[in-house]
């Protein structure tokens, strides 16, 4: 498979549904983590596909780590592709910062609990931990690419 192919196949909710990487369900609960619509959202290249893409995986490996997530889901245990990649040592922390940084996403922290959120668009917004409501912000040091949840949009007024 192609890292193109490989792009097709996991661009779209549809697209992981027809390969069975996952059912009607999953994908909707995918997009609806991504702050995507299934139909309609913002084209987010696939993390998949851009570590394929630089040559950080093969597309071989890619589908074996998405048929192992996707049966830690069926079994109710939900991991990023970068961590499941990262705790197999098939992907560096840097790397995987690097293909987030590509798809827009900036990881950030709170000092104050120590949860970490994947964060769409930072920009120059302000954002507030939702666990504990502190401010995040980048962290000093990344050591995992755990997070608590995804946040899109930065809070008017902090």
């Amino acid at each position: 498979m192609s890292p193109r192919q490989f792009e097709d196949a996991e661009g779209s909710a549809s697209g992981l549904t027809a390969r069975g990487w996952l059912s009607p369900s999953q994908a909707d609960e995918l997009s609806r983590r991504l702050g995507v619509s299934p139909r309609h959202g913002p084209r987010i290249p696939p993390f998949g596909a851009i570590a394929v893409r630089k040559g950080f995986v093969t597309a071989e490996i890619m589908e074996e780590i998405v048929r192992n997530q996707t049966r830690l889901v069926g079994a109710g245990v939900r991991f990023h592709l970068g961590e499941l990649l990262i705790r197999r040592a098939l992907l560096s922390i840097s790397q995987a910062l690097e293909i987030l940084a590509e798809q827009g996403i900036t990881l950030l922290a709170c000092a104050k609990c120590a949860s970490q959120y994947n964060v769409f668009d930072a920009g120059e917004g302000s954002f507030s931990c939702p666990a504990c409501d502190s401010t995040l912000a980048p962290p000093a040091a990344v050591t995992t690419l755990e997070v608590r949840g995804t946040l899109n949009k930065p809070l008017t007024g902090v």
